[in-house]
């Protein structure tokens, strides 16, 4: 969340007043949710193996949530072709199938 929050912030700086509040807004509305034990070793079965740590943990996430997921956003390659692979509905901007 720390990586998304800086990059919202600088991207945000070169926004206009509405567009930051309509970013703070979407920031606002999303669910946070703990790294559990169950999660780490969820993280450390996944498939393709060519994950990074984060991203594994990123993805062992998303699985937990389950349905509850609207979507996984990500700009990584690997991990959005990850994502696709276990059937987690993606959201990547300048990514495609």
């Amino acid at each position: 969340m720390t990586q998304f929050v800086c990059r919202l912030a600088r991207v945000t700086g070169r926004l206009g007043v509405a567009q930051r509040g309509q970013a703070r807004a979407i920031l606002d509305a999303l669910n946070l949710v703990r790294i559990s034990s169950q999660i780490c070793d969820l993280a450390g079965l996944l498939e393709p193996t060519v994950l990074r740590s984060l991203d594994a943990i990123h993805l062992a996430t998303a699985l937990q949530v389950g349905d509850d997921l609207e979507a996984l956003v990500t700009y990584d390659l690997r991990l959005g072709v990850a994502a696709q692979m276990v059937g987690i509905p993606l959201l990547s901007p300048g990514y495609s199938k």
